[in-house]
């Protein structure tokens, strides 16, 4: 694990924010906090691609994952994850990010990808975004990603992804 990675883990149960923007806080998501995000997966995401509870515990309990909340009060109003890749291709990855309805166009969605991608050491990242997503295409396009693959079919029939790289 790497020193910057390290520090992620072994910060991630504190309550301190990671980023405070008007608001909205952006702080480490908190066990007590993946019943919330499940519905929030629910609402943020059409045909069944938001996670479930099981997959969000997985997941803040493996290493080198991240998970953030974009709280606005004591309500998450988006999340994402993120992980590191090792080996010969080394990559931070962005698995998941969601944005309550209610809170879209706010500028959530920037402000979760700027502090994941400051936490993680990786300098190329990766992403993968249904082709339909034009909103999603915009703000990663923005953030420096660009489009380098489509996978078919990756979001079910006629439902297709595109990777976005950085870096």
């Amino acid at each position: 694990m790497t020193a910057d990675l390290a520090r992620v883990d072994a910060t991630r149960s504190r309550s301190a924010p990671v980023q405070q923007a008007g608001a909205v806080v952006v702080g480490w998501a908190r066990f007590s906090d993946l019943p919330a995000l499940a519905r929030l997966q629910r609402r943020g995401f059409t045909h069944h691609h938001g996670y479930g509870l099981l997959t969000l515990a997985s997941l803040w309990l493996a290493p080198r994952v991240l998970i953030l909340v974009a709280r606005a009060g004591n309500v998450p109003a988006g999340m994402i994850i993120a992980d590191e890749r090792r080996g010969r291709t080394a990559h931070g990855r962005i698995l998941n990010i969601c944005v309550d309805p209610r809170y879209r166009r706010l500028g959530i969605a920037r402000d979760l990808m700027l502090t994941a991608e400051a936490l993680l050491p990786p300098r190329r990242m990766v992403l993968m975004v249904d082709q339909k997503n034009d909103a999603a295409i915009a703000l990663y396009t923005s953030l420096g990603y660009r489009d380098v693959g489509l996978t078919p079919d990756y979001y079910g029939p006629h439902r297709h992804g595109v990777m976005m790289q950085k870096g």
